[in-house]
């Protein structure tokens, strides 16, 4: 029986602080909700108040000044228009046009067509030799009459063509008629080579205004810059745009270097063809 009430009152007394607990917090609500503060704009508060988690106020003004600014600080990207492309690029090309002309020199004739004296052949062929000789035939019976009958042999030698030539055009550039780091390779240009057999044979200089022309015939070849393919505004010395010179079999023979220079109107006269535009 002493353990029964023991054992009550055990129980008991959790309830009683369960219950305490649960009385005061209620009363403490209810007091919040009877006892709130009557608060007006522009009013200080009697004492502070917290809520219960963050809390942010937008202002959509502000927000949308600050959004405006920032799009102002950012640099503008333009899209590509393909009517004002052809537009500037047309007015670049002018402005490229007027300049050359203004470097032109009125009245200069362009360099004259160099032509040769060789013969070329409708088509050319090797050497051929040809020979004859008599081969008796025998005896007839009685060892009186004998019959020559001749036999041709025809033996074809092919021509050598061993021989090549090397040259330079250049831009003289400094106009001391030696090719140097100022000049520049005249690229474009074709050369022809008259061999000593007559035959035509064509080069064309690269971007450094170097050529090689190779399949020649050794011996004397005639070696012409053909002015056609020359651009304009260039002028070069008549007896080097044609030259003659001595080939050898295996062997590339040089020609003298052919030095160009540009025709160009003198600074005062450009600035003057300038100011007309």
């Amino acid at each position: 029986m002493r353990e029964s009430s023991e054992l009550r009152r055990r129980l008991f007394r959790p309830a009683i602080l369960v219950a305490t607990v649960l009385v005061t917090w209620a009363a403490l609500f209810i007091g919040q909700q009877f006892d709130a503060p009557d608060l007006r704009e522009g009013q200080l508060s009697p004492e502070t108040y917290r809520a219960p988690e963050d809390f942010f106020l937008v202002n959509k003004d502000e927000t949308a000044a600050a959004k405006d600014s920032a799009a102002n600080d950012v640099p503008p990207t333009f899209n590509r228009n393909a009517d004002v492309d052809q537009l500037v690029l047309a007015d670049i090309a002018a402005a490229f046009t007027v300049a050359k002309e203004a470097t032109l020199v009125p009245n200069v004739s362009p360099l004259p067509v160099v032509t040769t004296s060789t013969t070329i052949p409708d088509e050319s062929v090797d050497e051929s030799t040809t020979t004859s000789s008599t081969v008796p035939e025998p005896a007839s019976e009685d060892g009186v009459t004998t019959t020559t009958v001749p036999a041709t042999t025809t033996t074809t030698i092919p021509v050598d063509r061993t021989a090549s030539v090397i040259g330079r055009l250049y831009i003289d550039m400094d106009e001391d008629e030696l090719f140097s780091e100022a000049d520049f390779g005249l690229p474009e240009v074709r050369v022809t080579v008259y061999d000593a057999m007559g035959t035509e044979l064509f080069g064309t200089t690269g971007s450094d205004g170097t050529f090689l022309v190779t399949g020649i015939a050794p011996g004397p070849a005639e070696v012409l810059v053909n002015t056609e393919t020359v651009p304009d505004r260039l002028d070069a010395t008549v007896g080097e745009l044609l030259q003659t010179v001595e080939t050898l079999s295996e062997v590339s023979v040089e020609i003298a270097p052919v030095a160009f220079v540009p025709i160009i109107a003198s600074v005062d006269d450009q600035a003057l063809a300038l100011n007309r535009y």
